[in-house]
């Protein structure tokens, strides 16, 4: 996991669960060092960025034909459409759209507990202090806006694709991989196009000079 995790982008994203488990498995991570640096170099972290930000602004158009494919079909869809993923398969893409995912609701989620507790914003760690830092950041919001405008929080098709809660999947499986039981997820959400955060189902984060974006 050494070779991808310290290039991956961490303003805005958070790379462990709340049980301080890693999002992605080592062998996810091959996966993608090798599609992204097939000559076996050095990944420039603003490269990996830029490849974060191509995947989600990709599939963001092609939003309404989740429903008519499987993830796996999609996600290799969406990877058709980004050089540096060209030759990964759709489910490897898919399970790394979930992690990406999961990383940035962490990350709100973490910004979200310091807003509550009030505190004086010196008194912040200064990556805390706002929910958006990088364009990457953005690109996944509006991925995960469309999705949930377009599918809500209970469809078939939203289950499919990014069931359980915020973290499920990658911090349920790192989990269950040490044996340790983890908390009861919660169904949160008010339907189609919520804006309600109920226990990270979905965060609503605003910016005085941004609309609100909501993430899985």
């Amino acid at each position: 996991m050494s070779f991808l995790v310290p290039y991956l982008p961490d303003e805005g994203f958070q790379w462990v669960s709340e049980y301080h488990t890693p999002f992605i498995t080592p062998q996810q991570a091959q996966n993608i060092w090798l599609a992204m640096d097939p000559y076996r170099g050095q990944i420039d972290p603003r490269y990996a960025m830029q490849n974060v930000e191509a995947m989600f602004r990709a599939a963001t158009p092609m939003v309404d034909k989740c429903e008519k494919m499987t993830p796996a079909e999609f996600w290799e869809k969406v990877g058709a459409a980004v050089p540096w993923a060209h030759w990964i398969k759709g489910a490897d893409l898919h399970a790394f759209s979930r992690r990406i995912i999961s990383a940035r609701s962490t990350f709100c989620n973490e910004v979200q507990a310091y807003r509550d507790m009030s505190m004086n914003p010196i008194d912040i760690p200064k990556m805390y202090r706002q929910f958006t830092h990088t364009s990457a950041n953005k690109a996944v919001d509006i991925w995960t806006e469309k999705f949930v405008n377009r599918y809500g929080l209970k469809s078939k098709t939203r289950n499919l694709y990014y069931p359980e809660s915020t973290n499920s999947y990658t911090a349920e499986d790192s989990k269950k991989d040490q044996g340790v039981e983890g908390r009861n997820s919660k169904t949160g959400g008010d339907g189609e196009g919520s804006g309600r955060r109920d226990d990270v189902e979905l965060v609503e984060i605003g910016e005085s000079d941004q609309s609100d974006m909501g993430i899985l």
